[in-house]
């Protein structure tokens, strides 16, 4: 008899752990606080711990003008941002100036990251881009002063203008062998940006490309370049020497302005414009 009632009473403890475990799991569980659809087939929710997940296949809309994207509203609550495979683009401004946004999750499925997608995500991390990216639009990342590194990967083709602008932890950046030109203030106001690898089959540097990069020593120009545009180094003050290859043709106003340390400079013999104040030292 005293066997029969310990098995009862061991029992009966057994399952108020477990009763006790289900009850604190259902407790911490984060509730969803909105929800809704952001494109014709895929849906997000937005829970209680700030994770906003997309689901579904294709594309989401795009949201550059009326109608904003639908967590608008909720955009101060989004701590991390959640792509789930199928999910083949972000669209255009989907998460502009989600102030606590600090990291996302994106699947091998996505091919484009829309324009103004992240940008002004001030507390935006380290970003892993899958290889199936092909496109990043302008202005994507601007902004994102607390990412330090972002992975490009190799079938990138289209980085829009401004993608990286004033991202002022960045430090170094190697771009993919598909990109074939460096868009206009791409860097610029990178501020921390100390080398960049441009891969050979780039055409031309953007005006601006790389403007205030105050700090930046590394960076080789490829053969393949034929145009250096306006302002394209300007107040790139760490700067010592420079090689400008063979094959660049042009060399636009102001392009290496305000190079204070920039002491050695080598021109081809296929340069045939050289625009005004491209290699004053002047201080500002």
């Amino acid at each position: 008899m005293k066997t029969r009632g310990l098995r009862r009473m061991l029992l009966a403890a057994l399952l108020l752990g477990a009763l006790t475990c289900v009850l604190a799991t259902g407790a911490f569980a984060a509730d969803t606080i909105a929800s809704g659809t952001c494109g014709e087939h895929t849906a997000w929710t937005l829970d209680s711990d700030g994770v906003l997940t997309v689901t579904g296949t294709g594309e989401m809309n795009c949201f550059m003008m009326s109608p904003h994207a639908p967590w608008e509203e909720e955009s101060d609550k989004i701590r991390s941002v959640v792509i789930e495979d199928g999910v083949t683009s972000i669209g255009k401004s989907a998460f502009p100036d989600c102030k606590n946004l600090t990291s996302v999750t994106l699947p091998d499925s996505l091919t484009v990251v829309g324009r103004y997608a992240f940008a002004n995500c001030g507390a935006l991390g380290d970003v892993i881009l899958p290889d199936s990216v092909t496109s990043i639009g302008e202005h994507a990342f601007e902004s994102c002063v607390s990412m330090k590194k972002i992975h490009l990967p190799e079938k990138l083709t289209d980085l829009g203008n401004n993608a990286f602008q004033n991202c002022t932890g960045l430090t170094n950046m190697v771009l993919p062998a598909g990109v074939t030109d460096i868009a206009a203030r791409l860097f610029d106001r990178c501020t921390a940006l100390r080398s960049v690898t441009i891969p050979d089959g780039v055409g031309s540097i953007g005006e601006y490309a790389f403007s205030g990069c105050g700090v930046l020593t590394n960076v080789t120009i490829p053969g393949s370049v034929t145009r250096i545009e306006q302002s394209a180094f300007v107040k790139c003050h760490a700067l010592t020497s420079m090689v400008i290859p063979e094959g660049v043709g042009e060399l636009r106003n102001n392009a290496f302005y305000a190079c204070t340390g920039l002491t050695k400079v080598t021109l081809p013999e296929s340069l045939y414009f050289i625009g005004q104040y491209a290699f004053p030292t002047a201080r500002d």
